[in-house]
């Protein structure tokens, strides 16, 4: 049978080696859990990075946006694509924004690429568009739509359908 002095001496002896155990591994843990944690926070931003270039690359001028607020949402996934350390371009930034414009602005390409290729600029971009917008809206305005009025009459229709069409 075992004494309590002998299970104190176990008890000790097993808590010098749990005092050792801790000496030796506690600093290789820490080191472990650090670079885990590291990994564990560097993780969400390899995936965050994957998302927001996605959402870049695959971004459409969205439906009641005016070409500020287009303009805009591609200069903010700009920005937190450059605070996670993914190097855009200011040339791939303006061509993802020409090429993601309403058919309306198809002209302006262009315009934009016959502009000084120095002085070409997501900032300067923006204002051309903007001035765009506002002569195209002052148009619009002035001149309400006339597509009716140059109608080319459809000479491949059934004749009843020209007919119709002519009653009308």
């Amino acid at each position: 049978m075992t004494t309590s002095s002998q299970m104190l001496h176990k008890f000790k002896d097993g808590k010098k080696e749990m005092l050792q155990l801790e000496i030796i591994y506690l600093p290789l843990l820490k080191t472990i859990y650090e670079i885990h944690s590291a990994q564990q926070q560097q993780q969400p931003i390899s995936d965050n990075r994957l998302i927001l270039l996605q959402q870049f690359t695959e971004y459409k001028f969205q439906q009641g946006h005016n070409v500020t607020s287009h303009v805009t949402a591609l200069e903010l996934l700009w920005s937190r694509l450059t605070e996670i350390g993914e190097h855009i371009l200011e040339s791939q930034v303006i061509a993802e924004i020409l090429s993601t414009l309403p058919s309306t602005y198809r002209h302006f390409y262009t315009t934009w690429n016959n502009s000084p290729e120095a002085g070409r600029t997501v900032k300067l971009l923006l204002t051309k568009l903007q001035e765009e917008e506002e002569i195209t809206q002052a148009f619009n305005r002035n001149n309400p739509s006339t597509e009716g009025a140059y109608a080319a009459p459809n000479h491949f229709q059934n004749p009843a359908q020209r007919n119709q069409n002519q009653s009308l």
